[in-house]
């Protein structure tokens, strides 16, 4: 006997299109009587497994899925997983590839046949009427579909588990029918949300530093046409350009330099004041006025 077996998806359309999620109610209602604990418990297992790999081929070790699954550590054919295994093949949900460790498993389990019907008790007998009552398969568009994928989609958006969640849907109201496909479009939804954050962090975190701060912000210089009075509020402001003279310029002298007609364009910070000997008020505020001492009586001479 092998130490781990390999699991396979067992590809039917028919049945992926038309049956039930083994961890679903449904599944748990109408298939938990015929199959057992043990086996529904086994089925529904490998399904997290399957969703965890995203369909992968599985590596099951024995004795560590049927410690996992509360059936022992008991090995070999007779085995207490071994048996759930042979068990789930007895109702067509698994097979073994002849003389291999291959195992194939269904993804969903189909609806319930006339032979399952008769294992169930008298309230899944009702229960099951109720439920074939419901229509089949709501339109797409219909109202209650909507409202339970938003709920759903919300629900595991906080966290909660998709067979709560179909308990909770179910709680409020919602058809049956619609509360399985509802779960397994808000997973799938909340799958692709994950990957894409996950996607964006990888990106994000492969940029060495911000794109901001690679290159530095250059300083920008105004130059600014200052007369000898200081500029003037109709001076003009270029940044790159060649500066135009200030027209006050030519009605008063140059201040500390030679007599021209215009004052020179001086290429200024934009952070800095004007120098203060360009400007005379500024220029006499750099030193305290002296002051005089008062004068001094001189005695004269006796």
């Amino acid at each position: 006997m092998p130490a781990a077996l390999i699991v396979r998806l067992w590809d039917d359309p028919v049945v992926t299109q038309h049956g039930y999620d083994p961890r679903s109610t449904y599944a748990e209602q109408f298939w938990l009587p015929t199959l057992g604990p043990s086996s529904l418990l086994l089925l529904r297992h490998l399904s997290t497994q399957f969703d965890a790999s995203r369909g992968a081929e599985l590596n099951i070790p024995i004795a560590a899925t049927a410690q996992a699954l509360g059936l022992g550590p008991r090995e070999g054919k007779n085995s207490p997983l071994m048996r759930s295994f042979s068990r789930l093949a007895q109702f067509d949900l698994a097979h073994n590839h002849p003389d291999t460790d291959i195992w194939s498993v269904r993804p969903k389990v189909p609806p319930v046949t006339q032979r399952h019907i008769r294992r169930l008790p008298e309230p899944s007998l009702s229960a099951l009427d109720a439920w074939n009552a419901q229509p089949s398969r709501l339109n797409a568009d219909d109202d209650r579909i909507r409202r339970a994928r938003r709920t759903a989609f919300i629900l595991i958006e906080n966290g909660e588990l998709s067979d709560h969640v179909e308990r909770i849907l179910l709680g409020q109201g919602f058809p049956p029918s619609a509360c399985r496909p509802a779960v397994e479009w808000a997973a799938q939804r909340h799958r692709l949300a994950l990957a894409a954050e996950s996607s964006a962090l990888l990106a994000r975190a492969d940029q060495p530093t911000d794109p901001d701060l690679v290159q530095p912000p250059v300083e920008t210089k105004v130059l600014v046409s200052v007369g000898a009075g200081g500029p003037s509020p109709d001076s003009d402001i270029d940044f790159g350009g060649t500066p135009t003279p200030d027209p006050s310029a030519d009605e008063a002298p140059a201040v500390n330099g030679p007599s021209q007609d215009t004052a020179p364009s001086l290429g200024i910070p934009a952070t800095r004041p004007a120098p203060l000997g360009l400007r005379p008020e500024l220029r006499d505020r750099r030193r305290p006025p002296r002051i005089p001492p008062p004068p001094t009586r001189r005695r004269a001479p006796q």
